[in-house]
């Protein structure tokens, strides 16, 4: 099968930015590679394993589709159809700071509509870089510098192709927009975006401006492209957002056919680019693509936590449907238990969720001796429920802050070396030193930011003066930084989560409540041909969030998010005992923590979700060392 990819305009369609064309042999024969834009446009892509050209319009798939289709015309022009209403279900109010209107340089401002005019098109906010719509609005980069994005409550931004520029010709265009000072986007919420196609056909659909007194309903749904209708032939913006009613994104408008509306799915962007644009090794759009799989929060695989008990061989893992604990048998534990009969997970160890559904175990101290380890261990659920050895920290270290990005576990910090970092490369399987810490650090947190390109750290023991620093570790040079800013009260035990990539929340700490905000705000100088980072300037500011958490909270296992339930998972570990170990799961809803000036907490309609207490046999007696000790 061929692929023809050519220069892009109504005639041809161009590739431009690579520095190897004979990548995209199996996109196509016929490849031009000119100027430096980051940018790919495909005209035709084809199932590699078939010689199927797909149609502009989904074929109609079975005779009782037909039969769907026909019917659905005939009845669209009866009055009982068109009084059929739906229950009114009103888009969430974040969308306004995610749906934005495209405009052609050169639209006059009207002040009487406070707008320019009928836009081109609608697109959707991606992420902090990366919007999305349909390749009629941006055909190509010389339209994407032409055009600007215009959000409801005014703010204007242009176009950015030298960044990254993705077309695909009668499908959608991901383009990167200009960002000059991030503190303008602290309001704005891209557009959560799951891959999964939840539509079947005869369901209903809602789109922008939403209308609660006719039925959009499904028709024909094709692998790439699904089709809907009114009943009635109307003008629909190219790129408009579809939902369910549920107002979960499943693709968006491109086109019609009279009255049949023609949308792409949102799952078959991803494929296409997939398939692609890895090949232009363009960072932006690599970034977006593995954004599921990066560290923005320690991964548990969305069904289960786990807990390797201290002091014993057991593995623990609660089922986060059924709210229950039970144990895990670990087939090879013998191989363990056999050479050292008082074998067990040492005291202080710290876990790191894998995206390949592994856990790894690292560090601690020995429940007898008390000596800090330098033992790494991997549990396999995928492999049998398998315990191995990985190679040995290079330093002792108990109570360090333990993260995965990318293809490395870091490991910061920790008794007794509590200043000193190292890193593990899963690929080489070795660990390798990094610079060192301003401040020792026991019992800190810390999590990613800013693209995984850093890491930063809050607080700590001891808690004067650890406990109220926070230090920023950048992974491309090997340095850190201590941040001017500082936190309250001196904080150790943080559950850390990620908002965004540019806000972290910190909850709890060290007997407390408390939820904190940072907000990390980037200046960005543009020369006219593309960013650059050479006068970058940072600020952050903290800010403390309205709704303090339900309970006291402290913890040093990794914080999990549900992104299929959008819940947020705690093991708060604050109501142990001094001689036994036990901490409750706690559940909120994610949006527990926004902190928007536009959100009403007056009647706090988000509590906490559920409180699960371990099981009985979770309690240990352990030796009272209060260095060792995780709670108190």
């Amino acid at each position: 099968m061929q692929n023809s990819l050519s220069r892009s305009s109504p005639q041809a369609n161009n590739i431009s930015g690579l520095n190897n064309s004979t990548s995209f042999k199996r996109l196509g024969n016929s490849i031009i590679s000119q100027g430096s834009l980051n940018s790919l446009t495909v005209r035709q892509v084809k199932d590699m394993n078939s010689q199927a050209i797909p149609s502009p319009v989904p074929q109609l798939r079975t005779p009782q589709a037909k039969k769907v289709s026909r019917s659905f015309v005939s009845d669209s022009s009866s009055l009982q159809y068109l009084k059929r209403e739906i229950v009114a279900k009103y888009p969430p109010a974040d969308y306004k700071y995610s749906v934005f209107a495209i405009y052609d340089n050169g639209n006059s401002y009207d002040n009487r509509k406070r707008s320019y005019g009928m836009p081109r098109g609608i697109g959707i906010l991606l992420n902090e870089h990366m919007c999305l719509t349909a390749s009629s609005v941006l055909p190509d980069e010389s339209t994407a510098i032409n055009s600007f994005m215009q959000f409801k409550e005014g703010s204007i931004f242009r176009f950015d192709p030298y960044r990254a520029f993705v077309t695909v010709y009668e499908n959608f265009a991901l383009c990167a927009f200009r960002v000059e000072e991030s503190t303008v986007l602290e309001k704005f919420k891209p557009m959560d975006v799951k891959r999964q196609f939840e539509l079947s056909e005869n369901d209903q659909v809602f789109y922008f401006p939403f209308d609660t007194t006719r039925t959009k309903t499904v028709l024909i749904i094709s692998d790439e492209f699904f089709t809907f209708t009114t009943g009635l032939k109307e003008f629909i913006i190219p790129g408009n957002p579809i939902f369910t009613i549920d107002w979960v994104l499943q693709g968006i408008y491109v086109g019609s056919d009279g009255h049949i509306n023609k949308a792409i799915k949102l799952n078959q962007v991803f494929d296409y680019l997939e398939n692609s644009v890895p090949l232009m090794h363009n960072p932006i759009i690599e970034k977006f693509l593995n954004q599921d799989k990066e560290g923005y929060i320690e991964k548990f695989h969305d069904r289960h936590l786990f807990y390797f008990e201290w002091g014993s061989c057991n593995i623990w893992r609660y089922d986060l449907d059924q709210k229950t604990w039970s144990t895990v048998k670990v087939h090879n534990i013998s191989e363990f238990s056999e050479d050292h009969p008082l074998w067990s997970f040492p005291e202080n160890c710290r876990l790191v969720y894998l995206p390949s559904s592994s856990i790894v175990c690292i560090g601690g101290a020995s429940k007898s001796t008390s000596i800090e380890s330098r033992d790494v261990f991997e549990f396999a659920p995928q492999e049998y429920h398998t315990l191995k050895k990985l190679p040995d920290l290079i330093v002792p270290r108990s109570g360090a802050v333990c993260l995965h990005i990318e293809n490395y576990i870091y490991a910061l910090g920790g008794s007794p070396h509590a200043k000193t970092c190292e890193k593990y490369s899963i690929i080489s399987r070795k660990w390798f030193p990094l610079s060192s810490m301003f401040y020792p650090r026991f019992n800190s947190s810390g999590t990613s930011a800013l693209g995984n390109e850093y890491i930063f750290v809050f607080g700590g023991e001891p808690l004067i003066p650890t406990g109220t620093s926070i230090e920023k570790y950048s992974i491309n040079f090997n340095r850190w930084e201590l941040l001017s800013i500082n936190l309250p009260l001196p904080l150790s035990k943080i559950a850390v989560f990620p908002i965004t990539n540019r806000r972290i929340a910190l909850l709890g700490g060290s007997e407390t409540n408390n939820v904190f905000i940072l907000n990390i705000n980037d200046t960005l100088s543009f020369d006219g041909l593309n960013y650059t980072t050479q006068d970058q300037k940072e600020t952050y500011t903290l800010k403390d969030c309205p709704r303090p958490l339900e309970n006291v909270t402290e913890t040093v296992f990794p914080v999990a998010l549900s992104r299929t339930h959008n819940i947020l998972y705690i093991m708060n570990s604050y109501k142990s005992t001094p001689d036994s170990l036990s901490f409750s799961v706690e559940e909120y809803n994610v949006e527990y923590f926004e902190i928007s000036t536009m959100v009403d907490y007056s009647n706090k309609p988000l509590n906490v979700i559920a409180k699960v207490r371990t099981p009985y046999d979770l309690g240990r007696t352990w030796k009272n060392d209060m260095k060792l000790r995780m709670l108190k």
